[in-house]
């Protein structure tokens, strides 16, 4: 293809318009009895104006350029049409297949006559291609193209209709097409031999294609009248297999026909139009079009089991909308010829939401309203619920000129919405004064319904006059296209003609690409804390923002987007981490921030939206905090009626002062062994009730308080194991609240030692020191082997170390090394219950050890139980002491 446009001969304008002697004239259709004469429907009653001025909803931005001229292409009409993908914008017009880079508007890739693209599928010589689609398929990654191929024996063999598929969702010189298609005569059940589809239409969703087009019969190209409408439901997972014939008719189930979708009547979808569907689990296809046998109606019809080979479709689901007439066609600077109107058939159509969003033109008077003789063309826009048995109209406007004199006409309009609701529209305008411009309207999701904002926005006026003259009749359009960007859900294109400064020929068109920017983010107005603590690993923040004038934060969905999808994102100074955004709705995102290494001060707060707009305000601030912990110790009488006394030391590690907040900066519960006896503290305030301790006070960075504890132990607990942990509770967001709570060595966290336990024995007993001596050792080459997970050992220690056989208990340093697995040991006397306190916690291959009072059994034993899952550890125990 790029060899073929290197050595193009120069252009001769073509005229491509399908001579059809018996074309359907709309202009004589009743009006639906049930229609109303309104410009709109479901707007709200009057009220207040807008919170802000009334502008174009969407921001014209570059790129916008020019894709194809008539002078490059060759035909009139161009058959506007172009969609978005991940890196091209893909313009196919009548004479020309091109694509552009994205971001820039250049030439890409792909730039080859549309014959030359299509060659490999054409029935045969003479003919030519006409009435070109495209999309890009977010649920596939991959572009999709269609075209008529009109033969020159039309009136001898039907004509076909030609599909192309590309490998993938980026267009490269490497890009490979696969081509097929399918005789619209032979795709089962066959019908209308001989006949063309004309003005063939596209859908598409993760099932199938949806074609559908006017069907014209007559013995020749020359000689075609109006017969009735049909459509084809082309099976997309045989699009998709690279063995499937380029004939799709010899596959079963490929493509599947219907024809005569107009009764006796006419009642039926004129024009049947191909729902596209981003939703991933769509499991119906649509088409619809305005009604054949009157004004003011459109038809719906419901394709089930689309992707099984053997679709089904519904009857005609009619659907009662404001007055529709005809267009006129449009008078242009220069005189000449009118522009052609064509009728009001439906441009495109597209479901986001349970809501079918389409267009046409219509005539209209200066107020909006459906007028033969209204002088001028409107826009017409829909939006229809789709979600129950029956479609129901949900809002309609009309884009329009209201002057008096030579208004402007607005025609050719395609209508797009966005994954945030919004939605865009482009048209052509023009007027008496004005010659053919592109232009571009919308509305907001959260607008009246029916209302469209503003006047429209001319982003690329006509360049000259446009005066055909007889030679090639009125032909403009045939219709444009609006696409939304697969990766950010929110951007929207549009492709529109316009007339362009004259070359090579008399007269010259131009299709204008412009893309159209959504509304920026919600401005962030406040956080929520405000303030925050460094140092933290992970803490949330609600970011809120004002979503005056459309302003929105946006998120793309997790399912039925491109592989180029892009996210909402944010960005904080003072060297904070975003571990993540969660979007809320339009105006609240949750961010999870890291602040370990983060500077204390005012912090500038970024969101950005998938497409790359950002908003930021200094609306958040980092503080130091306080990072308090705290050790336990006991000492005393470990015997029935034995006074005990407990030390407790809380240390602010942290950047910030710990402050006196409401609530308890430390408590602590004793077990119900134990009778609480006195209580003080360094500094601050000690509170006691029944067995409770609390302290309240402050503690600087860096700083520290002590508070003891004294206790006497209950008569009646011999052989009792007695644990308790103090709770700190601090403030580590510096919010003033004391939201953060740690235990003093709470021996339920794996690595940390609980100096605290004990066990009470039956009365005073004596304290005798030995010299340090190694009693138990598992790693030594007696025999001894390690400990084995789940089971529960005795080892005997009097009689070593100058243990004698009346010690009833040991002062010993535990520890473990070489641990498979983490793990604990719970001690207690050799052939007792297990207690359900450990003595000692380790992590896999970590070294521990801890001080303990080990109480032994009769025979002079220890038991160890090994708490982890599997494997094995070592475990050694120094004496120090006994007890006797």
């Amino acid at each position: 293809m790029r060899e073929a446009a290197a050595r193009e001969p120069p252009l001769e304008i073509q005229d491509r318009e399908i001579k059809k002697t018996g074309k359907l004239d709309r202009r004589v259709l009743p009006q639906n009895s049930k229609a109303r004469f309104v410009p709109t429907f479901g707007a709200a009653a009057p009220g207040p104006p807008l919170d802000r001025p009334i502008q174009a909803p969407q921001t014209v931005s570059t790129p916008n350029f020019t894709s194809v001229m008539l002078d490059e292409a060759g035909p009139v009409p161009p058959d506007t049409m172009g969609a978005i993908g991940p890196d091209n914008f893909l313009t196919t017009v009548n004479g020309r297949v091109r694509a552009h880079d994205k971001a820039t508007g250049a030439t890409g890739a792909l730039d080859a006559p549309d014959s030359e693209f299509w060659a490999w599928v054409v029935e045969g010589a003479g003919g030519f291609v006409s009435d070109p689609r495209v999309r890009f398929d977010r649920l596939s990654d991959r572009w999709f193209l269609i075209v008529l191929d009109v033969p020159s024996n039309v009136g001898g063999n039907g004509s076909r209709i030609l599909i192309a598929r590309s490998d993938g969702p980026h267009i490269t010189a490497s890009t490979v097409w696969s081509f097929f298609y399918f005789d619209q005569d032979l795709a089962l059940p066959a019908g209308d031999p001989g006949c063309l589809p004309d003005y063939p239409t596209l859908g598409i969703d993760r099932n199938a294609l949806y074609i559908g087009a006017n069907v014209y019969c007559g013995p020749n190209l020359a000689n075609l009248s109006f017969s009735n409408t049909s459509a084809w439901v082309v099976r997309k997972s045989d699009l998709l297999k690279p063995t499937t014939p380029a004939n799709l008719v010899s596959t079963p189930g490929a493509v599947t026909a219907f024809r005569g979708l107009l009764d006796v009547s006419l009642a039926g979808p004129y024009t049947p139009q191909g729902v596209d569907n981003y939703d991933p689990n769509a499991t119906r296809g649509y088409f619809i079009g305005v009604d054949g046998a009157s004004f003011g109606a459109l038809v719906l019809r419901e394709i089930d089991a689309p992707g099984s080979g053997s679709p089904t479709m519904s009857a005609n689901l009619p659907l009662t909308v404001p007055a529709t007439a005809s267009p006129i066609d449009v008078m242009t600077p220069g005189g000449g010829v009118l522009l052609d109107g064509i009728d009001d058939r439906l441009m495109a159509a597209h479901l986001r939401g349970n809501q079918i969003w389409t267009s046409h033109q219509i005539e209209v008077d200066a107020a909006g309203v459906a007028a033969l003789g209204g002088g001028r063309n409107g826009t017409r826009w829909y939006s229809i619920d789709v979600s129950g048995a029956l479609p129901v109209l949900t809002q309609a406007g009309t884009v329009f000129d209201p002057s008096a004199t030579n208004p402007l006409s607005y025609w050719m309009g395609s209508v797009m919405v966005s994954g945030q609701g919004h939605v865009a529209m482009g048209v052509t305008a023009a007027s008496p004064v004005v010659p053919p411009a592109a232009a571009t309207a919308g509305r907001l999701a959260g607008d009246p319904l029916g209302t469209t904002q503003g006047t429209p926005t001319v982003f690329h006026a006509g360049e000259a006059n446009y005066s055909i003259g007889a030679l090639y009749g009125s032909r403009w359009g045939d219709y444009s296209m609006t696409t939304l960007d697969p990766c950010d859900d929110m951007t929207m294109w549009t492709i529109q003609e316009f007339a362009a400064t004259p070359g090579a020929s008399p007269i010259n068109w131009g299709a204008r690409v412009v893309r159209l920017l959504a509304p920026p983010p919600a401005a962030p107005t406040t956080a929520l804390p405000a303030s925050i603590g460094v140092g933290q690993a992970s803490l949330s923040v609600t970011i809120t923002g004002n979503t005056a004038a459309g302003a929105g934060f946006y998120d793309t969905p997790a399912f039925g987007m491109s592989s180029c999808r892009t996210r909402i994102a944010a960005s904080l100074g003072n060297g904070v981490t975003v571990n993540s955004v969660t979007l809320v709705n339009p105006s609240t995102v949750v961010l999870s921030l890291n602040t370990l290494g983060a500077t204390p001060g005012p912090a500038t707060v970024t969101i950005t939206n998938p497409d790359g707009q950002s908003r930021s305000a200094g609306v958040l601030t980092l503080v130091p905090v306080p990072v308090v912990s705290g050790t336990k110790t006991v000492s005393g009488t470990f015997a029935q009626l034995g006074a005990i006394a407990y030390t407790v030391t809380l240390t602010n590690s942290g950047a910030g002062a710990q402050g006196d907040n409401p609530g308890h900066e430390f408590s602590d519960t004793l077990p119900s062994s134990l009778t609480l006896a006195s209580a003080n503290a360094s500094g601050g305030t000690i509170g006691t009730t029944g067995n409770m301790v609390t302290w309240n006070g402050s503690i600087p960075a860096a700083g520290s308080v002590t508070i003891t504890i004294g206790a006497n132990i209950n008569a009646g607990t011999a052989g009792q194991i007695v644990s308790n942990q103090g709770i700190i509770g601090f403030d580590a967001n510096a919010d003033g609240v004391n939201e953060t709570s740690v235990f003093t060595d709470d021996p339920g966290v794996p690595g940390t030692s609980d100096p605290t336990v004990f066990q009470t024995v039956s009365g005073p007993l004596a304290f005798y020191t030995v010299a340090p001596c190694r009693v138990l050792d598992t790693r030594d080459a007696t025999g001894t082997p390690a400990l084995i997970a789940g089971a529960d050992r005795a080892f005997t220690i009097i009689g070593n170390c100058g243990i004698p056989p009346s010690a009833k208990a040991v002062s010993v340093n535990l520890a473990v090394t070489g641990p498979t697995l983490a793990g604990h040991l719970r001690l207690h006397p050799g052939g007792t219950a297990i207690p359900l306190v450990s003595a000692i916690n380790y992590a896999a291959g970590q070294t521990r050890a801890n001080n303990a009072v080990l109480f032994l059994n009769a025979a002079g034993q220890i038991g160890v139980f090994c708490g982890q899952t599997s494997g094995t550890v070592h475990f050694i125990v120094d004496v120090n002491g006994y007890f006797q």
